[in-house]
């Protein structure tokens, strides 16, 4: 029985981790989506973007707890959000800035070296070009 056991929790461990850094991902992704929002408000206050997210106003709450670390990128707007996830460590969640039609900001999501299969729907590659996070 006890190795029935273990058995059957060798299997479902790569589930459950799947689960756990799937969550982690969700929580990450919030904390880009409300980084993103920081740099719309500086963008549409200023008319740039802005060289860092401290600059936008934004900190990240809890250091440490879904994020390890929230970059901008200052000459293309790429937003990155690290999450602290072991298993994530040095991978990155990716907001790419695109001025939509109407002239506003809209961001694209996407994993930087995160299978598909982890990130929330949003952001997984397989989704249609227009895919994006809109604040306004």
């Amino acid at each position: 029985l006890a190795l029935a056991l273990l058995a059957a929790a060798a299997l479902l461990h790569p589930a459950l981790d799947d689960a756990d850094a799937r969550g982690q991902l969700a929580r990450a992704v919030r904390v880009g989506q409300d980084a993103t929002a920081a740099v719309d408000r500086y963008y549409y206050a200023y008319g740039r973007r802005p060289d860092s997210l401290r600059e936008a106003g934004f900190a990240l709450a809890d250091p440490g707890l879904a994020v390890v670390d929230a970059r901008i990128d200052g000459d293309t707007g790429v937003l990155r959000i690290y999450p602290s996830d072991f298993a994530l460590r040095g991978k990155a969640i990716a907001f790419t800035p695109v001025l939509a039609e109407n002239k506003r900001v809209a961001w694209r999501c996407a994993g930087e070296d995160i299978p598909a299969r982890l990130l929330p729907p949003a952001c997984q590659s397989n989704q249609p070009p227009g895919t994006t996070f809109d604040h306004h």
